[in-house]
């Protein structure tokens, strides 16, 4: 059983100063591919309660697109992968995830590999490295705005939007708030498998939520 630690603080008045912070992002070495509609949006590569793993594709375009003999693979070079069947089709601004009972590449592994995706002629369209998900069980790979911008260990999107916006939850800045002191320690049976934690603060008909990190 683990220990989760939060600081339960008051918010005094609507004055008080708040700071922001980023999503941990972590940058592949690799300059992303650029150009194109369709777009490897996320990706699970360590999931749990005995579901597989998937890879999400996005189509930022206007028009629907058959997906058949474009390919997929756990590689840098999508040449030899699975060929995504005939009239898989993605509508246009929609999602399509493809489940690891579906390739025949072995999925992606959680100790990080690359993902790499091509059209029916073989032309690269995207490709990313995914980092080392062995600690992140549950967690995805994900672009922070759907088709574009930095990837990031994500909470699951599975066939829906992960953003249209860069995403900086606010924080407490706890300078001014040296008064209040006191710490609760709470208890959870299973905290390998808490994917996320909020601190929810209610005052008469208002809820305000600020994201917490879990620690050990």
């Amino acid at each position: 059983m683990k220990n989760l630690k939060f600081l339960i603080v008051t918010l005094i008045a609507l004055t008080t100063t708040f700071s922001c912070v980023e999503d941990d992002i972590i940058e592949s070495t690799t300059p992303p591919v650029v150009g194109g509609e369709l777009k490897l949006n996320e990706i699970m590569s360590n999931n749990v309660g005995g579901l597989v793993d998937w890879i999400e594709l996005y189509n930022g375009g206007t028009n629907d697109i058959d997906l058949g003999g474009y390919m997929l693979n756990d590689a840098e070079d999508p040449s030899g992968g699975w060929s995504i069947p005939s009239g898989t089709i993605i509508e246009a601004g929609g999602f399509i995830v493809f489940d690891e009972d579906e390739w025949d590449f072995g999925g992606v592994g959680s100790s990080g590999e690359w993902v790499s995706f091509s059209d029916a002629s073989g032309d690269l369209l995207d490709k990313v490295e995914v980092p080392n998900m062995e600690s992140n069980a549950g967690l995805t790979y994900a672009r922070e705005i759907d088709g574009v911008g930095d990837w990031m260990i994500s909470n699951a999107t599975q066939g829906s939007s992960n953003g249209s916006a860069e995403n900086v939850p606010p924080i407490l800045d706890a300078n001014p708030l040296t008064e209040f002191d006191d710490v609760y320690a709470v208890s959870a049976s299973d905290a390998d498998g808490i994917a996320s934690v909020k601190l929810v603060h209610m005052v008469n008909d208002g809820v305000q939520s600020i994201d917490m990190a879990l620690v050990d």
